[in-house]
């Protein structure tokens, strides 16, 4: 032992600068602070495997339309983010009916859980058949609901109908929340499918029931624009021939009178003879002839007047 010490002795008389000293002991104190502050920053906030798959993880949407909401909008409706999971004993599926049907896109849909994470989303959207130009961006359906069309819906032609709510009581004021349930909705709705029965490519533009209440009982009137189309064949080209029309119908008796129009549908064609002779051969592929004005407000009574235009040619597909 004395031979220990006598050995050990010089170093243990040296005297160790005090900044030496603190920083040899924070250095031999630093692996055993690193290390469980690595471990608890990894392993304190990692929840176990069983508990993460029991999270709602994905959505599989069904129905009719395949895909026609998107999941994020889906997951909005439903309250689900991937920044606060919900586990599945918490999901209600009736609440999540609920919260899906607010949505006045969606007509009808079921919501179950039929596997660990994953909500399954049978839902129908409804179909529009008109834009409702009183508003902005308003779709609507057969049953009057009405609806944003874009972005949900592929752009295509749709009917306008115009109600001129703009001028009238507040409570008639559209609303996602109800449907329409006016008569002029549903007049208007028969007045389509009358013209749709007639000739389904015929093209209405619109439906203008704006002064179907007038208080002069002489501008009391129901409008219609709409466009038709055939196509003439010479020298082996085909071409397009569109007829857009106007016609002024009377609030009694409208259907009546849209039937007694298709019958001179025809004679409108004939009178447009000679401007159609005069471009048969050109080689435009489309002719837009000009506008006929129809009146049959009056009982037994026809009323004809052209816009007196030239024909618009044209090599587009559409006008």
């Amino acid at each position: 032992m004395k031979e220990i010490f006598k050995t050990f002795k010089p170093w243990l008389n040296t005297t160790v600068p005090f900044r030496r000293a603190l920083k040899l002991i924070l250095l031999s104190l630093l692996p055993f602070t690193i290390l469980p502050v690595g471990f608890y920053l990894i392993f304190a906030n990692k929840e176990p495997a069983s508990q993460t798959q029991n999270h709602v993880r994905f959505i599989i949407q069904t129905g009719p339309q395949k895909c026609a909401l998107k999941n994020n909008y889906l997951c909005q409706l439903l309250e689900l983010s991937t920044d606060q999971p919900i586990d599945c004993s918490q999901f209600q599926c009736k609440k999540g009916r609920e919260k899906l049907l607010t949505s006045p896109l969606i007509k009808d849909v079921d919501v179950k859980i039929r596997s660990p994470g994953v909500v399954f989303i049978d839902y129908v959207v409804r179909q529009p058949i008109a834009t409702i130009i009183d508003g902005f961006n308003i779709a609507v359906d057969r049953e009057g609901h009405l609806f944003p069309y874009a972005p949900f819906y592929t752009p295509r032609h749709l009917p306008e109908f115009y109600f001129g709510l703009i001028d009238q009581e507040p409570t008639c004021a559209l609303s996602w929340q109800r449907p329409l349930d006016s008569g002029n909705f549903t007049l208007a709705l028969k007045l389509l499918d009358l013209i749709e029965t007639y000739d389904p490519e015929l093209m209405v533009k619109r439906i203008d029931l704006s002064h179907i209440n007038a208080k002069s009982y002489g501008k009391r009137e129901i409008v219609i624009f709409f466009e038709d189309r055939r196509t003439e064949s010479h020298y082996s080209i085909e071409r397009l021939l569109k007829l857009p029309c106007v016609l002024r119908l009377p609030v009694k008796n409208s259907l009546k009178q849209l039937s007694n129009f298709f019958t001179l549908l025809p004679h409108l064609w004939e009178h447009q003879h000679e401007n159609i002779a005069k471009y048969l051969d050109g080689d435009h592929e489309q002719v837009h002839l000009p506008e006929q004005r129809v009146d049959l407000r009056i009982p037994e009574l026809a009323y004809f007047s052209s816009k007196e235009d030239n024909p618009i040619l044209s090599n587009d597909e559409e006008y």
